[in-house]
């Protein structure tokens, strides 16, 4: 018998719990965290590191798909436009997290 594949609702709703899931952790760990719109954000979650004086920039992948070219493109202008607003104290980082590394990556940025 073959597997049906999940409707997008289900995927939209299971990703949306992933991203709610990080940022509710890194909340817990001290970060200020902006959940941008899933719909229009270049990226799922924007943290602040106020101790260390970096923003993270993170995209949350439930399974371990890449980024496209066009995303990755979105998400560089993104990042060079905040960038520009942003004290040049602080520093920024891209971060992919997936449900297999969200552990190790958080514990390395804590």
């Amino acid at each position: 018998m073959r597997k049906r594949s999940l409707s997008f609702k289900t995927r939209y709703r299971r990703s949306r719990e992933f991203e709610i899931f990080i940022r509710d952790r890194l909340r817990e760990c001290g970060f200020f965290v902006i959940d941008l719109d899933f719909w229009t954000g270049p990226v799922d979650l924007i943290a602040f590191d106020f101790r260390n004086k970096i923003v993270y920039f993170i995209e949350c992948r439930r399974a371990g798909g890449g980024l496209t070219r066009d995303r990755r493109n979105r998400i560089s202008k993104f990042i060079e436009q905040f960038s520009k607003i942003m004290d040049k104290s602080w520093s920024s980082q891209f971060i992919l997290l997936t449900k297999s590394n969200w552990s190790r990556v958080l514990s390395d940025i804590v």
